[in-house]
């Protein structure tokens, strides 16, 4: 009797694989995020009512951020491809064609946001102060976009030629630089000013070209990048910059619309917003582990479609499908069980009354989040393996739908016409992330079983 073979993507060097690869890209993922959630949390403990201040200054510098990492995401796609085929040492024009890239895209991108933040917040008709605040945070924001884009496309290229763990290292000492700013910036620790909000752009901002100065000598010490390269093919700018581009359409989508989610619920209340924004927060940092399988699934597929090892392809997509699954599994029911103790966390009693409203509705909406992981985590997955075959429109086709036509009008009218306040807008998150997840998934699937 003969035994039966395990499936291509269950073989225990596939999963080491994705494992090895995926765990340092996770953390260094994460550490992105848990910048913006010490920011969040240490603001939403000392001035609880200027959080929506800043979470709304990151709808015109998330676009732009947005812009910034799809057109990147070539960067990562097209290095891989040449790793897969024992060429690294070609890879250095692709990073210095980045570069270049990320440079330009800083400084125009600086230009406009700095122009659009007081005309932006004004026709959003929010409370004079909130309309100021926010105008003011962007425009400190848009101060180190050059630096946000130069990292990215310093991370990209690391992990492409997998040194995932430097990335982390360097990452890892970010998330504590930004804490300490935070700390004394914003909470007035260390004999520091006490800005608020403003703080916290600040060490955004500072901290940002902390990193990049970081990456680039990691580059220079350990890559071929700043090494002379063998002429490129002449597709090769092509097909990075259509990589880019198809990326650049899916990151606009997802960005633009979950940060406008934060104007709808500025426009319910300011408790809505902060609430609202703690809970997204939550959601944005497991979407960081999410984000570190589909980075590493994208690596791995890449080489392989490099090779045109499509066997390999298919195996590699479903497992980081499968290996999403079972995490948004385990976080989902981690957040249902413990989202009344994170609330309270991250969330103070109001100091003068002892008020605990907004703890409470932060814990009713956690509870809605837990909804919206698994599904959030599965459609990057579903995107990026497809990108990583170069498969590009469709991909920012279903964020496109997902994401405008349904999330965003779902937010307006359950929260505010039917007056659900934050829950409506989380409400209407969960059902654009459901289809989202499933329209990548099932048409990465399709793809790959037609391979």
């Amino acid at each position: 009797m003969t035994q039966r073979a395990w499936p291509a993507w269950a073989r225990a060097s596939e999963i080491m694989d994705l494992l090895r690869l995926s765990g340092p890209i996770a953390i260094s993922r994460m550490s992105v995020m848990l910048m913006s959630f010490t920011d969040a949390v240490v603001l939403g403990l000392n001035t609880q009512n200027e959080l929506p201040l800043i979470l709304n200054a990151w709808l015109p510098i998330g676009i732009a951020l947005a812009i910034g990492m799809g057109v990147l995401q070539g960067v990562q796609v097209i290095s891989s491809e040449l790793c897969g085929v024992g060429k690294e040492a070609d890879t250095g024009r692709v990073w210095r064609r980045g570069m270049v890239t990320a440079v330009v895209l800083g400084l125009i991108t600086t230009v406009i946001c700095v122009m659009v933040a007081n005309p932006l917040f004004v026709a959003l008709k929010f409370e004079p102060e909130i309309s100021a605040g926010a105008a003011n945070a962007t425009r400190i924001l848009a101060i180190g976009l050059v630096g946000h884009m130069v990292s990215v496309g310093c991370m990209l290229y690391l992990e492409a030629l997998r040194r995932p763990n430097l990335v982390t290292g360097v990452m890892l000492g970010g998330v504590a630089f930004n804490l300490f700013l935070d700390l004394y910036l914003v909470g007035g620790y260390f004999g520091g000013p006490s800005l608020g909000y403003e703080g916290v752009a600040w060490a955004t901002t500072i901290s940002r070209y902390a990193l990049t100065i970081a990456m680039i000598i990691v580059i220079a010490l350990v890559t071929p990048a700043f090494k002379k390269s063998p002429p490129a093919p002449k597709d090769e700018f092509m097909r990075q910059t259509s990589v880019g581009l198809g990326a650049t359409i899916s990151n606009v989508a997802e960005f633009s619309a979950f940060n406008f989610t934060f104007v709808i619920a500025t426009w319910i209340s300011l408790e809505a917003a902060t609430a609202y924004g703690m809970a997204i927060q939550f959601i944005g940092v497991t979407f960081m582990l999410f984000l570190g399988i589909a980075t590493a699934t994208s690596v791995r597929v890449a080489e392989s479609f490099g090779r045109r090892d499509w066997s390999e392809i298919k195996a590699s997509s479903r497992l980081g499908v499968i290996v999403g699954v079972l995490l948004g599994i385990g976080l989902t029911i981690g957040m249902i069980l413990f989202n009344d103790t994170l609330a309270a966390w991250t969330v103070a009693a109001d100091p003068a009354t002892g008020d605990r409203t907004a703890q409470a509705l932060l814990a009713v909406l956690l509870a809605y989040a837990a909804f919206v992981i698994l599904f959030d985590g599965l459609q990057v997955i579903g995107a990026y393996a497809l990108r990583a075959q170069e498969i590009v429109w469709a991909p920012g086709a279903f964020h496109l739908g997902s994401y405008y036509l349904i999330m965003l009008p779902g937010a307006y009218w359950l929260g505010i016409t039917q007056e659900h306040g934050a829950r409506g807008v989380m409400e209407a998150v969960i059902v654009a992330t459901l289809v989202a997840g499933v329209l990548q998934v099932g048409y990465l699937e399709w793809k790959t079983a037609r391979r």
